[in-house]
């Protein structure tokens, strides 16, 4: 009996620190972004299902991005991994996103260490370069800040210059699947789009944020 009872209390326990995390982390804890109500994350909806919140198909997120009159700014996320490949380190499967060019803009919080990403950073052909996570660099790197300008081999040996560290506290929750596509350790610009992307309509996997223009309300 006493077995069971403990059985009991420590799955009862359980459920519910785990639904009280949950619930903190999306509905509770602010995120530590300057003047976050106009910030809006932008769903796609399907008509023949009637399913909405979904991730974005690439071909309708670059045209909001071109087309939207509501937004101030607006960027695309798309989820993505890097391998690293740090010497001395054993090998590292990491979630990451690369963001197009109004990213930075739209969450308009300035970076713990280093820079946002400059619009060159953005052109096809420019120099690779990352932003981290504050916890990856927190965990990886030891809070050391000589780490931004430094390279790092990431993605199969392909060498990126770090210029930034986000400051903590900062959870954008950014796609549905969080099971299967856990926040982003490592921030990656987009460097254009491939020329199969613009005509990808249908299921989604691409996320739409932006800043809503002064005097536009939703």
């Amino acid at each position: 009996f006493t077995a069971t009872a403990l059985l009991v209390f420590a799955i009862g326990i359980g459920a519910t620190t785990a639904i009280v995390s949950v619930a903190d982390a999306l509905l509770v804890r602010p995120m530590l972004v300057p003047q976050v109500a106009p910030v809006m994350t932008v769903w796609q909806y399907n008509r023949e299902t009637g399913l909405g919140q979904q991730d974005v198909a690439p071909g309708n997120a670059i045209d909001w991005t071109k087309r939207g009159r509501s937004f101030e700014s607006v960027a695309i996320a798309e989820p993505c991994s890097v391998n690293t490949n740090i010497p001395g380190r054993e090998p590292e499967y990491l979630s990451a996103a690369f963001v197009t060019e109004q990213f930075f803009r739209v969450l308009n919080a300035p970076m713990l260490h280093g820079r946002p990403f400059l619009p060159q950073d953005y052109y096809r052909g420019a120099g690779r370069v990352a932003i981290f996570s504050y916890p990856f660099w927190r965990d990886r790197f030891a809070s050391d800040p000589s780490v931004v300008g430094k390279a790092v081999p990431l993605d199969d040996g392909a060498t990126y210059t770090i210029v930034g560290v986000m400051p903590p506290g900062i959870e954008l929750r950014l796609f549905d699947r969080r099971s299967t596509r856990p926040e982003p350790q490592v921030w990656l610009a987009k460097q254009g789009f491939n020329e199969f992307e613009p005509n990808l309509r249908g299921t989604g996997y691409w996320n739409v944020i932006g800043r809503l223009a002064p005097g536009v309300s939703i």
